[in-house]
């Protein structure tokens, strides 16, 4: 064929390739009939998107017998494929000749029509959470978890069953109209409860339950999940079938380095058998939970490992894009339910976006910030329940002038990005009695705090003090038991109802007075700084205030950098 010769300015002429959008719905995207019509709206989108136009040439040989060549561009690509033949004689395999001139219709005839390429993927793979509803307590994943531990404790587990049946079946019979798929999502969601509930009865007995065993019960709410919005596409005529990653690996251990490439090739291998060539033009629906995780898929993890597979499974598959469509618009200035002039960012980079989320705006599961960065591929923050708008993409890719309007988001030139808060924080004092020296005083203190699993944020220190703030997550009674021991290395004081505020942005490392600025506009509202933490990047300046002036200090740091501009200096030493 000529085509690779003659089209060489189209993005692609081989058959085998392809074009991927990887789509990652969490539980409350996917958590009802209303929901689910939403998500078929955007896979349809996407799908239709991602349709290859094939282009018709019909061309007149010199005896007046037609010679037909299929030439697999895009049709965006038509015009500048045309222009590149006007007025050009080719000789094609000796006998053809061939002029392309536009005026010369009699020459030259043109078809186009859409089609779907054979030995192609259509290029929309789904990846869904445990589906929820508007409260997090009544969902799937955190009835799973009521339902296991009301089976160890000898407790009554069939409430929890009934009311995920109850939620799964709603949408059985509400959302599907034709009588095969609505019989065959019955029965999967019949099965996979009846398979629960042995599973429980047996827990039930021998009173305890391991990780493995927990890992095993939270995945039923995915397979669910995929099963159904699986039966969702297809009732609406758009083909597809759900894949289960329950069994993809034996165990993973996400603490050991080199994980995440384990589970790419699994992904991979997995959907190379898949895409067989008879459903390659379908939709998959993958489950988030991917198999044991050591320890448990929920402390190794998190709740956000759906997340993570969607990232594993974009890096599999080379994907174009992730989407994360998420109930939010994106990454904002500030939290707009707080803040009514909070703005939507266009661009954040990977290191804005890791901080964003630690502190207080959760933007993605850090793992899956990891996943993404490594193999390059732009991340979409978009909202399932507004498909129209234009999200916030993190952008490994993206080039960040420190000091440019790309590199900041385009906030009003400021060189900051957000500015967010995280509360229910404890601030721990420490100031040693001189019994260790330096080196052993902090390596005593952090080993105390490992032991008793303290997780710490912020950390601030000089020779003979230490002020660290202590994530909310850690128990209060962990806590105690650590500060008994720190006490033989000095004077111990533990504060509570205190807040992290962070001042977030690229353009704030090589910009003078960020913090000056920071740290006058707080004073201005008598604000009192009882600690300061800034990180190596110099991406994120920390403050930690008492709970009752966070709001005031994150509302006045926003009017102060993104509503009538900062007097910081534009940029220093780029």
């Amino acid at each position: 064929m000529c085509s690779r010769r003659l089209f060489s300015s189209s993005r692609s002429s081989s058959s085998s390739s392809s074009s991927v959008i990887v789509q990652k719905y969490g539980g409350t995207s996917v958590g009802g009939v209303d929901k689910l019509s939403k998500v078929f709206d955007i896979v349809s989108k996407f799908r239709n998107e991602q349709t290859r136009e094939f282009i018709y040439f019909f061309f007149y040989d010199e005896d007046r017998s037609v010679r037909h060549y299929d030439y697999n561009i895009l049709e965006r690509e038509l015009l500048d494929s045309l222009d590149m033949f006007t007025n050009h004689k080719l000789n094609i395999s000796g006998s053809l000749t061939l002029v392309t001139s536009i005026s010369r219709k009699k020459k030259l005839r043109l078809n186009t029509h859409s089609h779907t390429p054979t030995h192609m993927h259509t290029g929309v793979i789904a990846v869904v959470s445990a589906m929820s509803g508007t409260i997090k307590a009544d969902g799937t994943t955190s009835r799973l978890l009521s339902a296991a531990q009301n089976s160890i404790d000898q407790k009554c587990f069939e409430e929890d069953l009934r009311k995920i049946e109850d939620l799964h079946m709603e949408i059985v019979y509400g959302g599907f109209q034709k009588p095969q798929v609505r019989e065959s999502a019955r029965n999967v969601v019949f099965e996979e409860i009846k398979e629960l509930r042995r599973f429980l009865e047996s827990l039930r007995v021998i009173r305890e339950i391991s990780g493995r065993s927990l890992d095993r019960i939270v995945g039923c709410g995915e397979r669910l999940s995929a099963n159904l919005v699986s039966a969702s596409l297809n009732d609406k005529d758009i083909p597809s079938f759900p894949v289960d990653l329950s069994n993809l690996v034996d165990s993973v251990d996400v603490g050991k380095a080199g994980y995440r490439n384990d589970l790419i090739r699994a992904v991979k291998s997995e959907m190379e058998t898949r895409l067989s060539e008879d459903n390659e033009n379908a939709v998959p629906v993958l489950t988030g939970f991917f198999g044991h995780v050591e320890g448990g898929i929920l402390d190794g993890v998190g709740r956000g490992y759906t997340d993570l597979t969607s990232a594993i499974t974009a890096s599999a598959l080379s994907a174009d894009s992730l989407q994360v469509w998420k109930e939010s618009d994106g990454v904002f200035t500030g939290n707009p339910t707080k803040i009514d002039t909070a703005r939507l960012v266009s661009h954040v980079s990977p290191r804005e976006a890791a901080e964003l989320t630690y502190f207080g705006n959760e933007v993605l599961h850090p793992y899956t910030m990891e996943t993404a960065i490594e193999a390059k591929i732009p991340v979409q923050i978009l909202n399932t329940f507004k498909p129209d708008g234009k999200g916030t993409v993190v952008d490994p890719n993206r080039y960040t002038s420190l000091c440019s309007d790309e590199a900041t988001g385009g906030v009003n030139d400021s060189p900051a990005t957000a500015v967010c808060s995280k509360k229910n924080v404890c601030l721990l004092n420490l100031t040693s009695n001189r019994k260790l020296g330096s080196f052993k005083f902090l390596s005593r203190v952090f080993e105390v705090f490992m032991r008793h699993e303290v997780k710490v944020d912020l950390v601030s220190t000089t020779e003979v003090s230490l002020s660290v703030t202590i994530n909310e997550s850690t128990p209060v009674e962990l806590v105690e038991r650590a500060m008994q021991e720190l006490e033989a290395f000095g004077e111990c004081d533990l504060k509570t109802d205190r807040a992290i505020v962070s001042l977030i942005g690229e353009g704030m490392r090589k910009t003078r007075g960020m913090a000056a600025e920071m740290f006058s506009t707080l004073a201005d509202q008598n604000v009192n700084i009882e600690m300061i933490a800034q990180g190596s990047s110099e991406v994120n300046i920390s403050v930690v205030v008492g709970a009752d002036d966070a709001e005031l200090a994150v509302k006045s740091l926003h009017t102060n950098f993104f509503e009538r501009g900062s007097d910081v200096d534009e940029c220093v030493g780029a």
